[in-house]
């Protein structure tokens, strides 16, 4: 998928599946399902180049989120974890 500086505004953010209440309670492993590739890459960029990161100062450990998805975009892992160190 092309990379548009506005694709913040235009995908619309969505959440990975929970799981139902019914199973989640049960056991203590994660509860959110994944992404598949294609949707993974969509809700990434819709944050890559947001004009508006606010999600930097809610992140509990202030890491610019964006910087840490291009890290992650680029198969820079062990980058990306130290940007949130």
């Amino acid at each position: 998928m092309p990379k548009h500086p506005l694709q913040f505004l235009e995908v619309p953010r969505r959440d990975a599946e929970k799981q139902p209440v019914e199973i989640r309670i049960k056991h203590f492993g994660e509860i959110y399902g994944s992404y598949d590739g294609a949707d993974a890459a969509s809700q990434a960029g819709r944050c890559i180049d947001c004009g508006n990161p606010y999600c930097e100062w809610k992140c509990p450990v202030h890491t610019y989120i964006p910087d840490w998805l291009r890290l992650i975009e680029e198969g820079k892992l062990f980058q990306a974890a130290e940007l949130s160190h």
